[in-house]
């Protein structure tokens, strides 16, 4: 039987197809393991990171709502680097489990973070405002930025009402002492009659306003306290505090958007903030028993190592902008003017010296806006309210309470 034979031959046209087809199939197969490379090590890096994060601090969001993470892991000092070993641990045991490739972690770097101190807080004051404005009423903060900016229309956080008084007073005392002339029936030894003669009397200046401007000199606490309120006495060290310690982990801070805050953003974001720190934070007439200090408000706000300090300056604080206030009530009530204006008069003619009366006038002013100051941050202290701006319903205390501020109570 013959057999055939069948000869076969390739063309250069079907060797180049046949190449191009195996170089595509390559670039496929080889596509296909970047893009499960990629993959894998996204989700396991998704989930390290989220893991990560899920060990924000517990006592940090039951009190303050806050997610930060302790970078230190009970390790003493915290760092970046404890962050970044940590993350390393966490893609180490999610990358084991990767079913198609066999892969591992060789080196791990954080290039980003923030911290809660970077620029002064302004990581954590940013967030607390965050956090307010996802939780708290729209109505509520729009009635604090009306408050605000009453504040700021009046000028009420500018006046610099406690040196005014001091150099009212101080022309005052430096006033000359009034004489006046007083005539007198004398018998003249040489004539031996009587005569009429003419001496010169001191007159001492009766300023209604000095009993309420001695109480100037007493300490604040004094003033608006009672004697059975009970102040705190916490003391602290102050460099154990993270903003204040001499070493401390710090981060990118804020980025440059949040940076690019137009005015009127700053102040909203001012107001969350204040919003937080109240709902937040203790401070007198509201302590938080696990809290260190008792007053953490009046500290975040004057940043002295003892409560009692703190408190202090924040009354001290409270009684000038409380006079401001009502310093500004003052010069627009007609008739608490004409009242004013009475008093001084009848001083400057007493004392026989016209030059007397504007600044007699300036110190009854004073003196009468600090006796409804005092009033106004005894009822604050107490859990009271008290407007921004007085109107003559509000007003509180009477003028001729001033020469005996003592009857003055809280109503």
């Amino acid at each position: 039987m013959r057999k055939k034979c069948f000869s076969g031959y390739l063309t250069i046209y079907m060797v180049l197809c046949f190449s191009v087809l195996l170089i595509f199939e390559i670039t496929l197969i080889k596509g296909a393991e970047q893009n499960t490379v990629r993959t894998e090590a996204e989700l396991a890096m998704d989930v390290s990171g989220q893991s990560l994060l899920a060990e924000y601090h517990r006592e940090l969001w039951e009190q303050y709502s806050m997610l930060f993470v302790d970078t230190s892991y009970g390790r003493g000092q915290p760092s970046a680097s404890n962050l970044s070993e940590r993350l390393g641990f966490y893609m180490s045991k999610n990358l084991a489990n990767t079913s198609l490739i066999s892969m591992s972690v060789e080196e791990e770097e954080i290039l980003d973070y923030k911290t809660a101190v970077d620029e002064q807080g302004a990581v954590f004051s940013s967030a607390a405002a965050e956090y307010v404005e996802r939780i708290a009423g729209v109505r509520n903060i729009n009635k604090q930025l009306m408050n605000f900016n009453i504040w700021k229309k009046e000028d009420l956080t500018q006046q610099d009402t406690e040196r005014k008084q001091k150099e009212n007073q101080e022309k005052i005392d430096s006033h000359p002492i009034p004489v006046r002339i007083k005539k007198k029936q004398k018998y003249d030894t040489e004539k031996g009659i009587m005569v009429t003669v003419e001496e010169k009397e001191e007159v001492p200046i009766k300023n209604p306003a000095d009993a309420i401007n001695n109480q100037r000199k007493k300490g604040v606490l004094q003033l608006v306290l009672d004697q059975s309120d009970q102040i705190s006495q916490t003391k602290v060290m102050l460099n154990q505090y993270v903003s204040l310690r001499e070493s401390r982990m710090s981060g990118e801070g804020i980025t440059s958007e949040k940076n690019q805050k137009t005015k009127s953003g700053a102040y909203s974001e001012n107001i969350l903030f204040q919003i937080y720190v109240f709902d937040k934070m203790g401070f007198w007439g509201k302590e938080f028993e696990k809290s260190n200090m008792k007053y953490q408000t009046e500290y975040i706000l004057y940043g002295h190592d003892n409560d009692a300090e703190n408190l202090k300056a924040a009354v001290s604080r409270l009684l000038v902008l409380r006079e401001t206030s009502n310093l500004l009530f003052l010069s627009q009530d007609a008739g608490k003017k004409a009242e004013i204006e009475s008093m001084a008069a009848g001083v400057a003619a007493v004392a026989v010296s016209p030059d007397l009366y504007p600044l007699i006038k300036t110190s009854i002013t004073f003196g009468w806006a600090f006796m409804e100051s005092v009033q106004d941050v005894k009822s604050l202290m107490h859990g009271g309210k008290v407007p921004i701006l007085k109107t003559d319903a509000t007003w509180k205390t009477e003028l001729s309470n001033m020469i005996n501020p003592s009857k003055t109570e809280v109503e």
